[in-house]
């Protein structure tokens, strides 16, 4: 979207995860007028991880936290698939582009990804945006796109120029925005979580991932701690 023209616009994201906030930032380094409300009374953690792939770390630098998501991630220096009998399937190593791996040369090379826990993520997120940014108990109970208004559950309600949903995968939003829409059961069930274990030094800094008969598991370091 651009501003060229039009006065400062107010923009209306549901939902305070990764997604949510990451949408805040990049609209408010635009020159919008954002608002994220959270249905829960507080940003939950989630005992979870992400990897950030070079775009996501180039984006993050734009908006000036790259910084702390290197100092508080681990850097993923190489991907490996296996198969259930531990035989090596696949491997790719960035480390052969440029032998430096400090955090400085992760950014400027743009090849290595980063591993960092997804809290850990939600809070840098959140401290890089004003503190009155982020409604927390905002249960949102409808839309009103007609009169661009949306309706909470404690029966107040906020007007938008935009409207954006970052509310997960039973999304409200979605739902009027694309009534129609049937969503695609791919009969898979994936499961993510967070472990204090200590791995091997050679596996600190690799993705590994496992393949098997309908199965597949994967692990990877978020960090020293």
């Amino acid at each position: 979207m651009s501003m060229k023209g039009n006065s400062r616009r107010h923009m209306s994201i549901i939902g305070a995860g990764v997604g949510g906030l990451t949408t805040a930032l990049a609209l408010t380094h635009r020159g919008f007028d954002v608002d994220v409300y959270e249905a829960t009374k507080q940003v939950r953690p989630i005992s979870t991880g992400i990897v950030l792939s070079p775009v996501a770390l180039n984006i993050l630098n734009e908006y000036c936290v790259l910084e702390e998501v290197l100092a508080q991630g681990q850097a993923v220096h190489s991907f490996s698939i296996r198969s259930h009998r531990d035989k090596c399937l696949s491997r790719y190593d960035v480390t052969r582009f440029n032998e430096d791996t400090s955090p400085q040369a992760i950014y400027r090379q743009k090849t290595h990804s980063v591993a960092i826990n997804t809290t850990a993520l939600q809070r840098i997120l959140m401290s890089a945006l004003q503190a009155n940014i982020v409604h927390t108990n905002k249960r949102l109970s409808e839309v009103d796109l007609t009169n661009k208004k949306i309706r909470f559950g404690m029966g107040d309600s906020v007007e938008f120029d935009g409207l954006i949903g970052a509310d997960g995968f039973n999304s409200l939003v979605r739902g009027y925005v694309t009534s129609k829409e049937r969503l695609i059961d791919c009969n898979q069930v994936g499961w993510r979580g967070a472990s204090k274990m200590g791995l091997f030094y050679d596996e600190r800094t690799e993705f590994v991932e496992y393949w098997g008969k309908g199965l597949r598991f994967a692990y990877v370091q978020m960090s020293d701690t």
